[in-house]
C-alpha cells in the first residue's frame, strides 16, 4: 500500500493522460494498478470492471473510482474519481470560454474545421467496431435497427427503448442459473439501502436548490434536471445517451444547435477524460446562451458546475452503495442476459447519431466537403486499421461440418 500522498499523485498523473475513449483508458488503468504499482490483483481489477460495466455512467472513471475504494475506502474513490475527470474538465472550461469569447477568431475557427471531422470520424469508427462486436443473431440485428429506425422517426424516447430492451433481455435469461446470494453479502443489505438514501439526498439537493429557488422552467434548473435523467441512462458510454440529449437539447429545449453540439463532442474527443464531460460544455454554452437573472459569465459557470454534479455524482453513489454486491451483479445470468440486449440497441442508437450529424456536416458546406470527407474517413481507418485485416480474411472451413 502506497502512502496516500503518492496515491494521489498515480490518480493526477492518469488524469492527465486519459486519452482515447474508455478502451484506451481502462487499459491504462490495468497498466498502473495492476502491471506497474501492482496494488490490485488481476482478479480484483477484472471484478471491479465486470461492475462498471453494469451501472450507468463513464465506465473508466467508475472504474477509477472503484479500484480507490478498494484501496482506501470513501476517501481513495472520492480522490480517485475526482483526479480522473479533473484535468479534463480543466480543459473543457479553457475550451468553452475561448468558444463563446472567441467565435469568429481565425485560431477557433481553424482548430474547429478540423476538430469537426476528426471528431465525426471516431463516431463513425465507434459504429464500425460496435456492429462488428454484434454476435451474428437475429435478437442483436433486429434490436439494433429497430433501435435506430424508432430513434431516427422519433418514436420513442432513448430511455423507453433502454427499458425495453434490459426487459426483453431479462425475459429471455435462463433464470434457472440464478445464484442464491451468499449470506455475508445478504447482511449488508441493510447498509447498502442505508448508504443509497444518503446518496441519493445529496445528489438531489442542489437540483431541488435550483428548481426551487429559480422555477422549473429556468434553464439552469433544466439543465439539472435533463442531465439528472440522462445519468441514469447512460448505459453503453456517452454515446449512447447522446442522441437523447440530442434530441431534447436541440430539438425542444433549443438551448443550441447541432452544429454546436458537434463541436462539443470535437472538443471532447480531443481532451483528457470521458467522453461526458462533454456535456459540462453543452451545460455551460446553454446557460450562456439564456444567463437571466445573471451575466453570461456567472450563468455559464454555475450551468457548467451544475452539469458536471448532476452527471458524475451519480457514479461516486453507485460504488459506494454497490462496491459489496459486485460479485454478486455480475455473476447474475438475469442482469447479463439485460446488459447484452441494452448494448444491441446502443448500437442503432450510436448509428442514428452518426447518420445525422454526417447529413449535417455535408449540408452545411454549399458543396460536398471533400477535405472534410478525406479526413473523417482517414481517422475511420486509423482506429479500424486493427480490426480491418478480420474483416477481409478468409474464414477457414471446418472439417467437422
Amino acid at each position: 500500500m502506497p502512502r496516500f500522498s503518492d496515491f494521489l499523485r498515480l490518480c493526477l498523473s492518469i488524469g492527465w493522460r486519459s486519452f482515447g475513449g474508455p478502451a484506451a483508458q481502462i487499459q491504462l488503468l490495468h497498466e498502473e494498478f495492476v502491471q506497474k504499482h501492482a496494488l490490485v490483483t488481476e482478479e480484483q481489477f477484472q471484478t471491479a470492471l465486470g461492475f462498471c460495466t453494469l451501472i450507468p455512467g463513464p465506465e473508466a472513471q467508475q472504474l477509477a473510482t472503484f479500484l480507490g475504494h478498494s484501496l482506501y475506502g470513501t476517501r481513495g474513490a472520492i480522490a480517485a474519481g475526482l483526479l480522473f475527470i479533473f484535468p479534463g474538465s480543466l480543459c473543457i472550461s479553457i475550451w468553452s470560454a475561448a468558444y463563446v469569447l472567441a467565435p469568429s477568431h481565425p485560431a477557433t475557427f481553424t482548430i474547429l474545421s478540423f476538430l469537426r471531422p476528426f471528431a465525426l470520424g471516431l463516431i463513425l469508427a465507434a459504429i464500425v467496431r460496435m456492429f462488428l462486436r454484434l454476435p451474428r443473431t437475429a435478437s442483436a440485428l433486429i434490436w439494433a435497427f429497430l433501435s435506430w429506425g424508432v430513434l431516427a422517426m422519433h418514436l420513442l424516447p432513448f430511455p423507453w427503448i433502454l427499458l425495453l430492451a434490459g426487459g426483453s433481455g431479462v425475459l429471455l435469461s435462463k433464470a434457472s442459473q440464478e445464484r442464491p446470494i451468499p449470506q455475508k453479502i445478504a447482511s449488508k443489505l441493510t447498509s447498502s439501502f442505508l448508504i443509497g438514501g444518503v446518496s441519493l439526498t445529496i445528489w438531489m439537493l442542489p437540483v431541488a436548490a435550483c428548481v426551487g429557488w429559480l422555477g422549473q422552467e429556468h434553464r439552469l434548473s433544466q439543465i439539472s434536471i435533463l442531465l439528472s435523467k440522462s445519468a441514469l441512462t447512460t448505459f453503453g458510454g456517452a454515446y449512447a445517451t447522446l442522441p437523447y440529449l440530442a434530441s431534447l437539447a436541440v430539438d425542444q429545449y433549443h438551448w443550441f444547435s447541432h452544429l454546436n453540439m458537434l463541436d462539443g463532442l470535437a472538443l471532447g474527443e480531443t481532451t483528457p477524460g470521458p467522453l461526458l464531460l462533454v456535456l459540462q460544455f453543452y451545460g455551460f454554452l446553454a446557460a450562456w446562451n439564456t444567463p437571466d437573472p445573471f451575466t453570461p459569465a456567472v450563468a455559464a459557470g454555475l450551468g457548467s458546475l451544475l452539469a458536471l454534479w448532476a452527471t458524475f455524482a451519480p457514479s461516486f453513489f453507485w460504488i459506494l452503495m454497490g462496491a459489496p454486491w459486485a460479485t454478486v451483479l455480475i455473476e447474475s445470468p438475469r442482469i447479463q442476459s439485460a446488459l447484452r440486449t441494452i448494448s444491441f440497441a446502443v448500437v442503432g442508437s450510436l448509428a442514428c447519431l452518426g447518420s445525422s450529424l454526417s447529413l449535417l456536416e455535408i449540408k452545411r458546406h454549399p458543396s460536398f466537403p471533400w477535405h472534410s470527407a478525406f479526413l473523417v474517413l482517414a481517422v475511420v481507418l486509423w482506429r479500424l486499421w486493427k480490426v480491418l485485416p478480420s474483416l477481409f480474411a478468409r474464414r477457414k472451413p471446418n472439417p467437422h461440418q
